[in-house]
């Protein structure tokens, strides 16, 4: 579509080069040029159909077909399965666009294309809202072209979702939009699903490299032509660790201490300090974080631990070694740093009576 006669050319010589004789022939149908119709169908190893093809074209092109010939071009139709194939049988029989682009078997970005280039406005605008609607409905990806990525692709995907079970096609493409351009509850249900689903399967590092390119993804940005920089609207904000509460799943950081604690905590179980001498403690449900299986001493960082330690790359080291790691088949858990010499020199879990070889998980 909006082809110069050149490119035309180009391209469905290119296709028809590639063994796709019909959909070659077919674009060059609708942009009107018979000529280089009958010249694709000649292109390349041709088969019975091809022939049938350029016999129903010719026989169009002579003037206004007789019942005989209208009967045989719908017998051949009924032969046909390839979907280009069908759409030109369609129009010669026809000799109207209408009847194409209710043709399914033709890909919708095509059905969309012959009825902007020939649809008068009224029955273009019926069309469109018709085959969107009928998209939605029966959950056909191919309608992103009529919805876009936007708002309007919410309801599709959730068709699509509740018919093919395929969570990993909608998640990611909607990772390009949202929360960038608009929020949608219903995305954030299925992306916080996926990732559930990839640590299920105990595909951590997919689910990490996704984590961390849906948040690129998600800042708002634009780029300073000026400069050649992109800038992004939302706060520069320091690089940070966080735990969550293996019991109420709430995040352990210092942006939860400004949030209203459990009614049942006493005011000193609050994680509010870095110091951490009585242990840290859930801010939502004051369950104290588990202790390091080597040391015994409470495990949990604040994530303001970094704005104190700059840019000192051996403090930024310590700070690390101080984070926690743990087992994910038998859940046991230890300070980092204490981790990387004790499997130094053993291979199991320093858990007693924890048989457990946690370095192999990851093989």
């Amino acid at each position: 579509m909006g082809l110069t006669p050149k490119q035309l050319e180009d391209h469905v010589k290119e296709l028809a080069g590639d063994g796709q004789q019909t959909e070659s022939s077919f674009i060059a149908l609708i942009h009107g040029d018979y000529k280089l119709v009958a010249q694709c169908l000649r292109t390349g190893q041709l088969n019975a159909n091809h022939k049938a093809l350029s016999l129903a074209l010719a026989g169009y092109q002579r003037g206004t077909p007789n019942d005989a010939w209208e009967e045989t071009v719908k017998m051949l139709l009924q032969d046909i399965n390839d979907p280009y194939g069908r759409a030109i049988f369609t129009f010669v029989r026809h000799g109207n666009w209408h009847e194409v682009i209710s043709e399914t078997s033709l890909p919708l970005n095509y059905r969309i294309g012959i009825a902007l280039l020939y649809l008068p406005d009224i029955d273009l605008s019926e069309y469109i809202n018709s085959t969107t609607a009928e998209a939605i409905a029966k959950g056909d990806i191919e309608g992103i072209c009529l919805t876009g990525l936007t708002e309007m692709s919410i309801p599709l995907f959730e068709t699509y979702i509740h018919k093919f079970s395929d969570l990993q096609t909608a998640v990611l493409a909607l990772s390009h939009v949202s929360p960038r351009y608009f929020t949608d509850p219903r995305v954030t249900v299925w992306r916080e699903t996926y990732r559930s689903l990839m640590d299920r399967w105990g595909l951590f590092e997919q689910r990490a490299t996704f984590d961390m390119q849906f948040t690129q993804l998600s800042a708002i940005s634009n780029t300073n032509h000026d400069e050649g920089r992109i800038s992004s609207s939302l706060p520069n904000l320091a690089p940070a660790v966080a735990l969550r509460c293996p019991e109420c799943e709430k995040r352990n950081d210092a942006n939860m201490a400004s949030e209203p604690p459990a009614e049942n905590l006493h005011p000193q179980r609050i994680f509010n300090s870095l110091d951490g001498h009585d242990g840290n403690a859930c801010p939502k449900c004051g369950r104290h974080m588990a202790r390091c299986a080597i040391c015994d001493v409470w495990l949990g960082m604040s994530t303001a631990g970094s704005k104190e330690n700059g840019g000192n790359d051996s403090a930024d080291e310590d700070w690390i070694k101080m984070g926690t790691t743990f087992c994910q088949a038998c859940s046991h858990s230890m300070h980092t740093g204490h981790a990387e010499q004790w499997f130094e020199r053993n291979d199991e879990c320093p858990v007693v009576g924890c048989n457990c070889q946690c370095l192999r998980m990851d093989e």
